[in-house]
């Protein structure tokens, strides 16, 4: 009786189905393929777009999808455990291309519901599927930082029992991210060890997401923290040869940090300006450019170039983008560096 409170009117006539802001009434939902579902619409033409992008699929073919619709009402009204349960329970009757929907559906809620355990199970069971692992990867799974520790467990356990039986370097590369950040979540210290596996995984073009390459940044920031030696840099080379747009950034931060801290001669810390300067100058309105200033200040800074560190500190400050704390670093040490300038110029 709730649920029909809820929902008055729970009989679909004809499919309805909406693609980001744009609803389509009086519809048919034909096919899932390739990741995008297919359906024709009331006026007789034809549509296809990617799961991700459908908000919602009211679909009338019958009882059997009572459940269904259920979920997408409420999935599309911010209550995702609600949907997650009927979402399962249509998993055990609809035929053909819908279990594969259902499948990246329960994907879809159970990370909505922080519920990292059951996300996980999904992700695998995906990515056990070659044609589903795009759209999976679209909606790869976040950890939640407040998860109980047995649902971080749980990931892990299934993460790693996947993992190994796995004959599919895809599918294990992201298992490999996925377990990494869980761990991180869990036990920072296990996660530290796994660290190495999951920075050197190799990811197929076709899979080159930001997503998916961030927790490659997150394992490899784990490694320069934590060592940061010279050894890293192929690694580091291969991953800004490879990433998408908007990771390289980052890598190139981490690449001027290595090279910075391992600085030995005039000549090593000029080259660790050169990937901080490279954020600076080619991405001007990124706000990880207020960094690359600051990361070359250092360098400079290094070599006795202080008069060009105050500069790149200056503009680090007056960057409109820069972060407050990036901001306040900034300041800090040109002030250190202008009052050594002027303690310097009296002396002398």
């Amino acid at each position: 009786m709730a649920l029909a409170c809820a929902f008055p009117s729970t009989r679909v006539r004809a499919d309805q189905v909406q693609v980001g802001d744009q609803t389509y009434t009086g519809a048919e939902v034909l096919s899932f393929e390739e990741g995008r579902i297919r359906f024709r619409t009331e006026a007789g033409g034809y549509r296809t777009a990617p799961l991700e992008d459908v908000q919602l699929m009211l679909i009338d073919h019958g009882r059997g999808f009572a459940d269904f619709n259920d979920a997408e009402r409420y999935a599309a009204t911010g209550e995702p455990i609600k949907a997650l349960v009927r979402y399962r329970r249509a998993q055990r009757g609809l035929p053909g291309f819908w279990q594969d929907i259902l499948l990246l559906r329960v994907l879809r809620a159970a990370d909505r519901a922080g519920r990292i355990d059951e996300a996980a199970e999904a992700l695998v069971r995906a990515l056990e599927q070659p044609e589903l692992q795009a759209t999976a990867l679209a909606l790869m799974p976040r950890v939640p930082q407040d998860s109980v520790r047995s649902r971080l467990d749980d990931a892990v356990r299934q993460l790693t029992v996947a993992i190994e039986k796995s004959d599919d370097d895809a599918a294990r590369a992201v298992m490999e991210l996925l377990r990494f950040e869980v761990l991180r979540a869990a036990d920072p210290q296990a996660a530290a060890k796994r660290a190495v596996a999951a920075a050197e995984v190799f990811i197929p073009e076709s899979m080159r997401t930001d997503r998916l390459y961030a927790m490659v940044v997150d394992a490899l920031d784990v490694l320069v923290g934590d060592r940061g030696g010279q050894e890293f840099l192929p690694l580091l080379d291969r991953h800004i040869r490879d990433c998408p747009e908007g990771v390289l950034p980052d890598l190139l931060l981490l690449k001027g940090r290595v090279q910075l801290r391992t600085a030995t001669t005039r000549e090593d810390a000029i080259r660790a300006s050169w990937p901080y300067l490279r954020v600076a100058i080619h991405m001007p309105d990124d706000p990880r450019a207020a960094e690359g200033l600051l990361g070359a200040a250092a360098a400079l800074e290094k070599i006795g170039s202080t008069d060009k560190a105050i500069e790149l500190l200056t503009r680090c400050v007056e960057n409109e983008n820069a972060t407050s704390q990036v901001r306040a670093r900034a300041e800090q040490i040109r002030a250190r560096l202008q009052g050594s300038t002027s303690r310097g110029k009296a002396n002398g």
